[in-house]
This record gives C-alpha cells, structure tokens and sequence, in this order.
C-alpha cells in the first residue's frame, strides 16, 4: 500500500539533515515519538504508513556486541512483550516492513546528505531488504514477500555515510563511532571493491590513534574487539598484528602504574592482560603473556590495599584463578593470606539488619499443647513434621517477598566465609531460584528455632526421657542400624546434657551413615571407584541425597530440608563444615544440636517397604 510522508517528521528531520551538528539516533526517535500525532486515525491510511516508516526507521535498534537476535540480523527490535499465551510481541515488528517502506528508506538515503541520516537509511533498506527476499526458516510466518530491487550502491552508500560521520566528527558519542566503524567494515566484506575496506581499515587506525593522542580515558578496547573479529576482512599484516600487540601492552604499562593515578585502572590493566592473552598464545609467546598476566594483577593487588576490606576480597578473590591457571601456586598462597589477613575488617565492614520476631504466650501454649497431647513418640512425630523446612513453602514465601521488595528479587549476593573467601553465589530471584529458595530456608531454621526448642524442651519435662527412650523410637524405622547405638548414645546423652559441640559432631556423622543406609535399602549402589588408593570409597552426603532412586522415593520437601541443612554452600552447610574443621563456636550451639536431633527424629518417620519374595 503507497504512503505518505508525515510532515512535521519532514521538518524535523529536513533540518537535522542541514545541521552541521552530529546526529544521536536515539535521539532523533525521541523527537519523532514527540511529534506523534495523539490520534493517529485523524490521518489518512497512506499518512499512517509514512508515520511507520519513519518512526520505525529509528526505532529498529543496533546489536549490542554479536547479538543478532530476535531475527538472526544486524537490526534488532527496541522492546519485546510476552502475551499470556506466550506469543512474543516485538516493537517494531519486521513484518510491518514491505515494498513500499524499503522503497521510502532508499529514496530516504538519496534526498538526505547528512552521513548519519545516510547510513542508516541505506543500512536499513539493504540488511532489512535481503531479509525480507531471502527470509531464514525461522522468519515470521506473517511476513510480506518483497520484490523490489535492491541495486548494491546501497551498501557503498551506507559504508561512506558510516565513515563520513566519523571523518566529519557527527556521531553523537564515542561508543556511536567504533559501532560505525565494525559496521562499515561488516557493509564493506559485501561488496567485491576493496576500497571500502581499505578505507574503514585506515578509518579505523585514524580515530584510534586520534583518542590515543588525546592522553585521557578512551574505549581502547573496542580497537581490540574489532581488529579480532575483523582481522580476517581486515587481513592484517605482521606489522599490523604486533601493532595491536604494542598498543595492549602500551595500555598495560600506563593502566597498571599507580604512579601516575589519573590513568592508574588496575580493571583495565586486567583486560589488556586477557586480551594480550589471546593475541600472545596465537603467537606461542606464552612467557610473555604470563608476564602480562603478573602485571597487571600486581595492580589489583595494589588498588585492593587502598581499598576497604570488603571491596579488597573482592578483587583479590579475582586473581586466584589467574594465577592458578599460570602455575603460579606461590602467588595463590599469598594472595590467600591476604585475603584472611582482612576477614575481621571485612566482618567489621558488614551491616547487621534484624527484625523482632514476636512469640506471644499463647501462640507457645498452642504449640505445647499441640505437643503434649499423646505420647513421648506422638509429640517427638509432631515436632518432627512441623519441623520440616519444605521446597514449596518456601518458594511460597519467596514469591510473596517479590511482590513486597521487587528490589530485593533483583539483588545477587554472594556468601562470605569466616575466613573472608566466598563460599557461595545467590543470583537474582528470577535467574536462581534455586539458590533464592536455600538460602532463606536458613533464615527459616533460624526462625523456627526458637519453636523446635520450645517443643522439645516441653516434650522433655513431661515425659522426663533419656538416651534410653528415645532409641527404641530412633530404632523404629529400621534405618539406624543397630552397630551404630553407642555412637547414637553417645550424641544423645551430650544432647540432652547440653553439650552441643559433642552432640553435633558425633550425630552429623550418624545422619549421614543412616542415609546411606537407607539408600542402599532403597536399592542404589552407594560406593564409587577411588582413583588415587584404588578400591572403591564410600559417597557423601550431597551424592547420596542427590542420587536418581533417593529423589525417586524421599519426599522432595525432606529432600530440601536436607540438602540446605547439610550439604549445600548456599545453606547452613552443616556437615560440610563439620567435615573440613570449619565450624566457628557461633555455630555450635544448642540451637543447631536441636535441628540435628530433629533429623534423627524425621528420619525415625520413615519406613522401609519389604520386598516381595
């Protein structure tokens, strides 16, 4: 259907076209969005495509970095929505483009002389076109067949508006004129001419070594990206490609020198050094790259002594890998000891946020009486099931969270040991629910405690019972074997003495023994091949609760309670903590023994099932 151009569009961009003034293309949407007429239906149908053509003609967007999605091209869409149906909605749709647009853009590019102007026009009528006469199979179903020719001036036309906005100083910002360039250079490998690229190849030295002579802060790195991605079209000679190198370790020298502190960037420093990486091992310069390697996170470790603790961690934390992976032990051992030797400042650095949790005595009465109304086994069952922690309430609370403190949702964190390494990553609720989901199962054992205590603590005035009647209760289940009652007894009795630091330590074993146990019961093998003495080993507690025949046959809610209670880095961690001799006096509490005992006494809930024949 023909169309008509919107003349207050026009106007305005008749006048960007005779400015000298550089052009930002996000800008020029806005404006014409500013222009939009509040009701669209007082024009005419072909005035309405004009709108579209122009407004669209802005509002399909350039790829960040080598995206080229939603339509497996350079142009992409400036938003997408999702219909409840699942239906993905783009904003512009492709398929609004057809004859008459690509026409308009061409003419577009030939009235216009402003090189921005021109470059974009002609981009979008010749990327957009090919699209449209040669869709992929994953093309819109609703997509219009185009027909009009597509003569490859365009693209020479497109190329030169790109490097005539740089050679003229008209691109808005810096960032617009290294995209202008990669495009250019990508326009350029179409067309059979060689001057195309000959001409973006020196475009781009010139605007790099225009910034370097400046001597501030420039975005180096995109010379970097582009004579890498490029270097085949670009066909860098042996000059050339030492060139890129000397410009890296030029980059090095001045980011990673705190002497001069105006240009000092150890994070700089750090990226140079990667991609010097990359460029050196094409080369088989290993030593060299090594060199730079040190380098730069000599700086780091610099920036991290005038830094807070906190921050510190975070950029020594950094370099281990690095220098791991160069075979630099001795450094790695070093920087640990840094990092440790700020734990306690870091630990100081850290705010502490509470909210009171209100216990009212007739909630406890409740809860006693709840306990207390049948036996010693009915209350220690009672007090086992509510106990629980279950994957689905607390994906329950989390949603209800969100919806209170959608920041909150958003927010990674990480989980800092009491050495100052971190132990675990928690992303955002969206991209980690499963790591949302374990760490507040530990704020919930924390504030269940107080009620599992209560419980117990009532269960024992009134039954008055010992090691020697809660074992026949433990026994029930036929999961504790009975081999393993001296050690029970023995984590029972500092239990019900107080003595948390020995009941945990002697229990958290037997836990894990009963598991794997009951695992074995359940069918599944539960030895592995040792590698290094031969034979076979026992597996841990996170393979066995891990394995396909327990998640097949244990409860998923136990299942969670157990793996954040005691083997996930993201939870309390218990038995991993315990294990390697990292369990701080904080931890070992009577608090904790309680959360252990309740383990015993869930697992007593438990029943095999007797196989046939």
């Amino acid at each position: 259907m023909e169309l008509r151009s919107f003349k207050p569009f026009v106007d305005l961009l008749h006048k960007l076209d005779k400015s000298a003034a550089p052009i930002d293309e996000i800008d020029v949407m806005g404006k014409l969005n500013f222009l939009l007429p509040d009701q669209m239906a007082s024009l005419s149908l072909e005035e309405r495509r004009g709108v579209i053509a122009d407004f669209n003609g802005f509002r399909f967007q350039r790829p960040h970095g080598s995206s080229r999605q939603p339509w497996g091209m350079y142009w992409s869409e400036m938003a997408s929505m999702t219909r409840t149906d699942g239906t993905i909605i783009y904003v512009p749709e492709i398929a609004e483009v057809d004859d008459h647009i690509i026409a308009h853009w061409i003419a577009q590019s030939e009235r216009y002389s402003h090189p921005v102007l021109v470059a974009r026009y002609s981009d979008l009528a010749w990327t957009i076109g090919q699209y449209l006469r040669r869709p992929p199979k994953s093309a819109p179903a609703n997509i219009q067949a185009l027909s009009i020719a597509l003569p490859v001036a365009l693209v020479r036309r497109a190329v030169d508006g790109y490097l005539d906005s740089i050679e003229r100083d008209l691109y808005a910002k810096e960032h617009h004129a290294w995209k202008f360039i990669e495009r250019a250079m990508e326009l350029s490998a179409i067309v059979k001419d060689t001057e195309p690229m000959k001409r973006a190849k020196a475009m781009l030295y010139a605007h790099r070594d225009k910034l370097r002579a400046l001597d501030t802060d420039f975005m180096w790195w995109r010379f970097d990206d582009i004579t890498w991605s490029q270097s085949k079209q670009l066909q860098l000679d042996e000059a050339e490609q030492q060139d890129a190198i000397d410009f890296l370790e030029e980059i090095l020298a001045i980011s990673a020198n705190s002497a001069t502190s105006a240009r000092f960037n150890p994070h700089d420093a750090m990226s140079a050094a990667d991609r010097l990486d990359r460029r050196r091992a094409q080369r088989k310069e290993l030593d060299q790259a090594r060199r730079a390697m040190r380098d730069a996170a000599r700086s780091k470790e610099e920036l991290a002594k005038m830094s807070d603790a906190m921050t510190a961690i975070a950029h020594l934390e950094d370099l281990l890998p690095r220098y791991r992976n160069a075979g630099m032990v001795d450094d790695v051992a070093r920087v640990e000891a840094m990092i440790r030797e700020r734990a306690e400042q870091a630990k100081g650095e850290m705010a502490t946020f509470s909210a009171p949790m209100k216990l009212t005595q007739e909630d406890l009465d409740k809860w006693r009486t709840m306990v207390l109304k049948g036996s010693l086994a009915n209350g220690l069952r009672e007090v086992a099931l509510a106990g629980v922690v279950g994957d689905e309430e607390v994906h329950r609370q989390l949603k209800e969270f969100a919806k209170e403190a959608p920041l909150w949702a958003m927010i990674s964190t990480s989980i800092m040991g009491d050495d100052g390494f971190t132990q675990a990553m928690v992303g955002s609720l969206e991209d980690d629910i499963d790591g949302r989901a374990i760490q507040h199962a530990t704020n919930i054992f924390s504030w269940t405690a107080p009620w599992l205590h209560h419980g117990l603590h009532a269960l024992r005035e009134k039954h008055q019972f010992g090691v020697e009647e809660l074992l026949p209760i433990i026994r029930e289940c036929g999961i504790f074997k009975p081999e393993r009652d001296p050690m029970l007894r023995e984590g029972l009795a500092a239990w019900l003495a107080c003595d948390a630091t020995k009941a945990i330590h002697v229990l958290v074993p037997q836990v894990e023994a009963a598991l794997r146990d009951l695992l074995a019961a359940i069918g599944a093998p539960v030895t592995e091949p040792d590698h290094i003495n031969g034979g076979f080993q026992m597996i841990g507690f996170g393979k066995i609760i891990n394995n396909a025949v327990f998640k097949a046959q244990i409860p998923k809610n136990l299942r969670f309670h157990l793996r954040a209670l005691y083997c996930d880095s993201r939870g309390i961690n218990l038995r991993n903590v315990i294990a390697h001799g990292l369990a701080s006096a904080e931890m070992l509490t009577l608090g904790t023994a309680n959360w252990v005992v309740h383990t015993i006494l869930t697992l007593s809930l438990l029943r095999l099932k007797q196989k046939d024949g």
